[in-house]
């Protein structure tokens, strides 16, 4: 490795001390080369730098020039190429690195554009430009927060640099984070006054924020700029529209709609207005419009089936119906109301009350959807959705011995309806019978051997049975199927924290956090596995952010407190203790810890209460009693003192430390026969010695993983 690097480091001095001692017309070559790329003459300027390269085929400043050149013709690809062989040459030079991401944007290939922009910043750290690059990317493919965290990276280092102010302002307002956004793109405003893409940003900020002027504002300045922008137009009709300026609306729609006719949502939105102003007719053609071009519109059949329920056409709002709840779009409390009086139209009609049915319990409305489905298996007994749907309903209330029922009439009925098979095995796994599980999942792997959540069923069952071997190759094979299965990740970061093979299982889990980034239980599994490998420092981070996300978990709380507690940080380990207790007042574990605390700080009689407290929530804590035999010695109170430590030892038959201390007290009270009894069995467990405060074994022994790998990842 020494040699690799030194040899990389020799050729570079060597490349560029070369491109000094060329002969005059090669120079000649490189300058008229430059001088033609500056003037936009870029094919000469391309003919120019063949000939350098020819004679000096070892400069990867021109094969970076060169690919500059074939970048201004538009020729893409072909930079790649050179930018490659620049590489080739000094793989450590940050500008090929940048230029070879910036041509894979271009060629759409963000995979290697995002490598790139990383190889860059990587050999060149105070590249900023790099940073806000890699955000763009981020934010394209739906990654805010990692775009937020490169954005920052660029301010720390230049903090002037507006763009990535620009970006981590859209990155906001993907997330959600509407002032956040505002106050990102205000500040690259001040930097950079010209810049037009954050008042787009704005724009989109406010209309989210119902600030409809300051939206209209910013949206007019970006359409002066950037006429062809349709969907800042597009937002500045929906702000006209919300402002109650239609006219105004329509125009910016139909304006969409002559550089752009197949706009689907110029012709959604244009349809609203229609609708609103009664023209029902001209709504139903602009409606249709948008389904031809976007038949899965989230919202357009809702808004077709309102239409026809205007005219009364009640078999298209039955069929708009069925279609809204198939994409799962909005189904308002009038789309609901149409569809009733649609089928009270048509009474029998089974498809339709399935639907409303549907739409009802994905509203909550559970008792109403039942009701319907089992009405539509009373027109139809044979219809299998309506078995399956009123199945889904009763497992969604609890009712599982009813939802299983229903779910085998459907497998009856039709023994390939897959969905059905995975629902009964859910099912059952919930009510608790794992053959009747292996069955089903094995059974639907052997149906469909590229079902993932069959594997990943089966896996969990041959984990349960603690079937390492099978539960892992199963779990290997649902990322084989899809690499970007959280849930398998999880499952076999618990596989190997079972098998005590921490440094494996953080991996996973890792990769778990960035498919799912709210899992909770991934993060406090791989805080665990942290604490194994005593990279205390990392578990407490990551316990951190976990309890950002899931604030009231107890146990998490304690833990961290824990860790805090090995570090003698006793005021920040008491402070979780107690949120703990917030979270579940019943926690004896941390009742017990605080009283170790106070009995450390010297606050013998606090120590006292708490470990009562901790003993009346859990009786058998044996670390409790050790501690309580211990506080009333320090009180004076032997005999008391003497019955706690005896209790220790007979919950625990290890308990060095309580054996030392009774010999102790026989001691002192002259029983030297007892002590020296006492003494012999202390030496004897001493090879199993226990922390007396129990805080060194539950850091060590006691942790919790989450939960039992038969939790799937939602």
């Amino acid at each position: 490795m020494v040699l690799s690097i030194a040899l990389s480091l020799f050729l570079v001095g060597q490349i560029f001390a070369g491109t000094g001692v060329a002969g005059e017309g090669s120079v000649l070559h490189k300058d008229v080369a430059q001088d033609y790329y500056k003037k936009g003459q870029y094919d000469d300027a391309v003919n120019e730098y063949k000939q350098w390269l020819k004679k000096n085929p070892f400069d990867p400043e021109a094969f970076l020039e060169l690919g500059q050149s074939y970048v201004a013709k538009g020729l893409y690809k072909e930079a790649v190429e050179e930018y490659k062989q620049a590489l080739k040459f000094y793989p450590d030079y940050p500008e090929a690195h940048l230029k070879c991401a910036d041509a894979y944007f271009a060629l759409n290939d963000m995979e290697k554009a995002e490598y790139e922009y990383h190889q860059a910043i990587r050999t060149n750290p105070t590249m900023v430009e790099a940073y806000y690059k890699l955000a763009v990317i981020l934010n394209m493919t739906g990654r805010y927060d990692q775009a937020i965290a490169q954005c920052k990276r660029a301010i720390n280092k230049d903090p002037q640099y507006a763009q990535a102010y620009v970006a981590m302002g859209l990155a906001h307002y993907k997330n959600g984070n509407l002032d956040e956004a505002v106050n990102n793109c205000k500040k690259s405003l001040e930097l950079k006054p010209e810049l037009i893409e954050p008042h787009r940003t704005l724009g989109l900020a406010y209309a989210g924020s119902g600030m409809v002027d300051e939206s209209i504002r910013e949206l007019r300045v970006v359409l002066n700029a950037v006429t062809e922008d349709t969907e800042a137009r597009l937002w500045l009709g929906k702000s006209l529209a919300k402002k109650g300026q239609k006219d105004e609306a329509v125009e910016e729609y139909r304006k969409i709609l002559s550089v752009k006719p197949q706009y689907a949502d110029a012709h959604y939105y244009l349809g609203l207005i229609y609708y609103d102003k009664g023209l029902v007719d001209e709504a139903i053609v602009e409606y249709k419009s948008t389904i031809d071009t976007n038949p899965k519109h989230p919202e357009v059949h809702t808004g077709l089936g309102m239409a026809y329920s205007q005219k009364r056409a009640f078999e298209g709002v039955i069929s708009e119906f069925g279609k809204a709840v198939e994409i799962k779009s909005s189904q308002p409390d009038e789309f609901i109301a149409a569809m009733r009086e649609a089928i009270n139209s048509d009474p029998n009609n089974v498809e339709a009350k399935v639907y409303l049915g549907i739409a009802l319990a994905d509203k909550g409305r559970l008792d109403e959807a039942i009701e319907l489905y089992q009405n539509a298996i009373s027109l139809s007994r044979y219809y299998v959705d309506a078995h399956y749907r009123l199945g889904l309903a009763y497992a969604e209330k609890g009712l599982l011995e009813e939802a299983a029922a229903e779910f085998k009439q459907v497998i009856e009925i039709n023994p390939k309806y897959a969905d059905a098979h995975k629902e009964l095995a859910d099912t059952f796994n919930r009510i608790g019978a794992p053959k009747d599980e292996y069955t089903i999942w094995s059974n639907a792997v052997e149906r469909d051997p590229d079902d993932t959540k069959a594997h990943l069923g089966l896996g969990m069952y041959f984990h349960r049975m603690n079937n390492i071997d099978d539960a892992k190759a199963e779990y290997d094979k649902v990322l084989e199927l899809d690499p970007y299965n959280a849930s398998a990740c999880y499952n076999l970061g618990v596989l190997y924290q079972d098998l005590h093979l921490s440094e494996r299982a953080i991996p996973y889990y890792q990769r778990c956090i960035e498919l799912k980034p709210q899992y909770d239980k991934a993060y406090f599994n791989l805080a665990l596995a942290y604490q194994d490998q005593e990279r205390y420092e990392e578990a407490i981070g990551i316990y951190e952010k976990a309890l950002n996300i899931n604030p009231d978990y107890a146990q998490g709380r304690v833990n961290l407190g824990l860790l805090y507690y090995a570090q003698d940080m006793f005021d920040e380990a008491q402070l979780q203790f107690n949120k703990a207790l917030e979270a579940d007042p019943d926690l004896a574990e941390a009742y017990y810890l605080i009283g170790v605390i106070e009995g450390k700080k010297g606050n013998v009689d606090v120590a006292l209460e708490k470990t009562r407290k901790a003993l009346e929530h859990d009786p058998d804590h044996v670390h409790a009693h050790f501690n309580l035999a211990t506080i009333l010695y320090m009180k004076g109170n032997l005999e008391e003192a003497l019955k706690e430590y005896q209790k220790t030892i007979q919950m625990n038959r290890t308990y060095a430390d309580a054996y030392y201390n009774v010999a102790k007290i026989y001691e002192e009270w002259g029983m030297r026969a007892e002590a020296e009894s006492y003494f012999v069995q202390y030496e004897k467990a001493k090879a199993t010695q226990q922390d007396a405060t129990g805080v060194a074994r539950k850091v060590v022994e006691e942790q919790e993983l989450m939960p039992d790998p038969s939790t799937y990842v939602r």
